[in-house]
């Protein structure tokens, strides 16, 4: 893993402190809203690492998915936060990230 001759962090200091497959279901496949007929094994799965992220990096993180200086305990902004996933249909939809934000994290 590369990191820039400034950085101070050391990748070797990153470990897994749980990594966990918590379900598994027959899901409708959705890639960007859009339903299809095809179905697809669909997962949850946890995995935490430590030492991953510095502070300077846990804020960056925040504000892309948010805005500077958001207020943690508010929902998550509709801007960047839709309602548009269930685990299975006819359950109630719960929150998600825009494709558009989720390509500009790639892109971070």
């Amino acid at each position: 893993l590369e990191t820039s001759p400034t950085c101070s962090w050391d990748p070797f200091s990153v470990s897994v402190a749980m990594n966990l497959e918590l379900d598994g279901a027959y899901v409708k496949t959705r890639v960007c809203g859009v339903e299809s007929d095809e179905e697809r094994w669909d997962t949850g799965r946890v995995c935490v690492l430590d030492n991953f992220f510095g502070e300077e990096e846990r804020v960056e993180l925040l504000q892309q998915i948010t805005a500077p200086d958001f207020n943690v305990s508010a929902p998550p902004p509709d801007a960047k936060w839709e309602r548009s996933l269930s685990d299975q249909p006819g359950l109630p939809q719960t929150l998600g990230l825009k494709c558009d934000v989720l390509h500009d994290l790639c892109e971070m």
